[in-house]
This record gives C-alpha cells, structure tokens and sequence, in this order.
C-alpha cells in the first residue's frame, strides 16, 4: 500500500488516525496478538496493523465475532491481500481460555531457537461499568478482565516477548483511561470487592476506575521490572479517547444518550480511538526511557497521583 507521509511532531491530536499514527513505520514481520479484536478500537488496531504487515493474533471471545470481523477486513482489502490475521479465541472471564489462547500462540510463535515470538501485546478488550457481576473464576467480572485476566496473559506470553528481525524492542501496550482517576487508592485486601460488596460498597463507575488504575500501575510496574533484568521490552498504557462503542453496553439507553450528548465535543471516531494505541505500540520516537508512559492523544501525559505511585506498583504486581 502506499506510504503516507506525516510529520510526527503533530501527532499529539484527538484527531490523529491510526492510520496516521503508524504512517512510514515498518511492522512486516512482526508478530501482534491484540485482545477484544472483534468490536470497537480493537477492529481498527488489528486492521491498521495488518494493513502494514504484521502478522496479527485477533482476540475474540466469539470465534464467529472474531472470523466475521477477519472476513470483513479481508473483503475489504480484496483477495489476494496476504493479510496475515489469525482467530485467537479468548475469553478473558475465564482463565483456563487465557491459557489456552496463550499457549496456541506460543505454540506457533516460541517453538524452536528460529521462532519468530510476540513483539507486540496490546490489551485492549474490556469491560465498562456493569453492575456487580463475578467471571467463571469467581473474580468481580472488572477487575478480573480488565487487569487480571490481562496480567495472566501477560505472564505466559512474556518468554515468547522479544525483539523482532529489526532489533527494536518489543511493546506490552495496556489500553486503560481517564477514568482510573476515579480510583482514590488502592485496597491490596479487596481488590475483588469482597468486602466493600457486602458493605453495600460496590459501584460499577468505581469499580471500573479501579480496574484502569490497575492498568496504569501494571504498565509502571512491568517496565521497571523489564529494566532491571536488561529485557528490550517496553511498557505503555494509555487513554484512547472518548468512543461510542459496545464498551458502553451496561449502560441503560438513557445513561448512554446524556453520555453521548455530554461528551459530543470531545468524541472520537473508532479510527481516532485506536491512534493512541498503534503509536504507543510502534512509534521510534518512544524509547526505553519512556518506557512505563501513560499517553493521550498520541503524546506522554500525567496520570493520578496513585497511579504515579510505583510502590503502589510493586504491590499490585505481588
């Protein structure tokens, strides 16, 4: 395809496309595995970076979800594309099909000394504010998927996590929000909102602060960690912009029409929504002294005081 040319100074934009936040770099033969492929921001980051040749594992938790939106990208593009996606089914409410979509990965990807490995994880899927609710492991169904399925992910891929033929770093991309500002601290003894449910405690907007500030804490907190063992792998989280998509499904119709009206100013197409997501895991201009970033709008920005706290990090991470 051709090659656009973008000065990347301005790409620090709401507007910015995924498009043009991956413009002039090259990810042939690079191997991506992104989790909740099949609906939103998802679709366009697995597309984005299939369309420049990476060779990407699409996360689905509905094997059909997840070949209609591979069948729909391939349409799209026209046969004989060699598009390389590949259906990853992964259920991140349960941690058996976590394991499972991880070691069909590492099985294609860490077999051998000549393996090619992972140079790309971005954590994308999610849940968003739902009422109290517990994945098939009995974990409160936010924090389970959104950072702890995520974290476990994570963990049986990292052997298989390294740089690719180019020599860059591999990237571990968390997808979290401004939303982890909701969170005011961090309780290490009711990250499962055991207590605090059965106080009449549980709110689902604080419970999905919590589960992003986890997010922030974990991308902290795996970049030091890679570091200190001279690993080349770097760390990102970031806020990908207010998106009207399935995300928003708990939401009642009244709750999601104040939304999509209050936020009208500052919404984002799905292809706006992805940028910060495909420049966190492929811009040159990010280096190992960034690594552990919170971005928006395609740039390094502050994240809460909480979510800055790095033994706060550590502690999550044990």
């Amino acid at each position: 395809m051709a090659v656009t040319t973008v000065n990347r100074a301005k790409l620090a934009s709401k507007r910015t496309t995924a498009e043009q936040a991956i413009a002039g770099i090259d990810v042939k033969g690079k191997v991506a595995v992104v989790t909740g492929g099949s609906s939103g921001i998802g679709v366009e980051t697995c597309r984005t970076l299939a369309l420049h040749g990476a060779k990407v594992y699409l996360g689905a938790r509905s094997a059909e979800a997840g070949q209609a939106v591979i069948d729909s990208i391939r349409w799209a593009v026209g046969a004989g594309s060699g598009l390389q996606l590949q259906l990853l089914v992964l259920d991140l409410s349960e941690l058996a099909s976590v394991r499972r979509a991880a070691e069909q990965v590492l099985a294609a990807e860490a077999a051998g000394e000549a393996a090619a490995g992972v140079q790309l994880l971005i954590l994308n899927a999610g849940v968003m504010a739902c009422p109290l609710m517990h994945t098939q492991d009995g974990l409160e169904l936010q924090t389970g998927v959104n950072h702890v399925a995520h974290f476990y992910l994570t963990q049986l891929l990292l052997p298989a996590i390294k740089p690719g033929a180019d020599g860059a770093p591999a990237r571990v991309v968390s997808v979290a929000s401004s939303a982890h500002q909701f969170a005011q601290g961090m309780p290490m003894d009711d990250l499962n909102w055991e207590k605090r449910s059965v106080a009449g405690k549980y709110g689902p907007w604080q419970s999905y602060g919590q589960s992003k500030a986890c997010n922030v804490l974990f991308g902290r907190e795996l970049a030091r960690r890679m570091s200190a063992e001279g690993r080349p792998v770097l760390a990102f989280s970031l806020h990908p912009g207010i998106i009207m998509t399935a995300l928003q499904r708990h939401q009642s119709g009244l709750v999601k029409a104040a939304i999509r009206w209050m936020t009208a100013p500052w919404q984002k197409t799905t292809a706006q929504g992805a940028a910060t997501s495909i420049y966190a895991a492929t811009a040159p201009e990010l280096t190992s002294a960034q690594s552990g970033s919170y971005l928006t709008d395609c740039a390094i920005s502050p994240s809460s005081k909480l979510t800055s706290d790095m033994a706060v990090a550590a502690g999550l991470w044990e």
